[in-house]
């Protein structure tokens, strides 16, 4: 059988006087390595001036006093043996586990963002724009911020009105700082047995080409489009415009959608 030699150091502790007292101690042997005790008891060295003292509480736990530069040591005997310390570890949860997901009730991202994916948006209009001239206006929430020296393209799902239906329409992509290329084709149904019209953009906030009329007129028209930009040297911000083909009124609607990818 193992013994483990104590030695208990007492302090005289004098108050009102100035009292001097040498650490005194008293050595004995502690069987089967264990101490039972409910008073705290204090090891340390004899000279009082190194100040390397712990105490231990009387159950065994919350050791307190230890020097910055002490050293914990090694458990020797058996982790489930330290009660406190055995149920901290098992409250803690694996580095590498997983979840199904029906099992995650919180923290769930709502928005590719959210996942940490920036190389896809999508906006959505906010509100209706009417147009009675061919002048190009900007079409609110259909915005996006694009990086210096970037490619990007873009699929446009937009809901169009048009009055009369000799009205078509026309959209545009404008940059707030020059970039090297950017061009757009767009199309919708010309008559009800399936003829299409289509326009461009080939240039920064410009349409090169219209839509040329609608099948039906006071009704919603689908209108599918594509484009790329390519940015220069600087970043900045895109902002897609609508136009009527003519001076008559053209509606370019809330709801509208358009996708854009960033490829490098």
């Amino acid at each position: 059988m193992r013994k483990l030699l104590l030695s208990l150091y007492f302090v005289l502790f004098c108050t009102g006087m100035a009292c001097a007292a040498d650490f005194q101690y008293v050595s004995f042997a502690v069987t089967d390595q264990s101490l039972a005790t409910t008073s705290n008891v204090t090891f340390g060295n004899v000279n009082a001036s190194q100040g390397n003292f712990t105490t231990i509480k009387g159950e065994g736990s919350n050791i307190t006093g230890v020097t910055a530069s002490a050293a914990w040591g090694q458990i020797t005997g058996t982790l489930s043996g330290q009660s406190d310390l055995q149920s901290a570890l098992d409250a803690k949860t694996a580095i590498g586990h997983t979840h199904d997901w029906t099992n995650i009730s919180t923290g769930k991202p709502t928005t590719l963002s959210g996942y940490g994916i920036t190389d896809f948006a999508a906006v959505r209009q906010t509100s209706d724009v009417m147009s009675v001239v061919v002048a190009l206006v900007p079409l609110p929430g259909l915005t996006f911020n694009f990086a210096a020296n970037s490619n990007y393209t873009f699929d446009m799902y937009m809901l169009c009105m048009s009055n009369l239906t000799t009205t078509g329409y026309r959209f545009a992509l404008d940059t707030s700082v020059a970039v090297t290329a950017v061009g757009l084709n767009y199309y919708h149904q010309l008559a009800n047995t399936g003829t299409l019209s289509g326009g461009s953009s080939n240039a920064d906030n410009t349409s090169t080409g219209t839509t040329s009329g609608i099948a039906t007129a006071n009704i919603t028209i689908p209108v599918m489009g594509m484009g790329m930009l390519s940015t220069g040297a600087n970043a900045g911000t895109a902002n897609f415009t609508f136009g009527s083909e003519t001076t008559a009124n053209a509606t370019c609607k809330a709801g509208s959608i358009i996708r854009i990818y960033k490829v490098n």
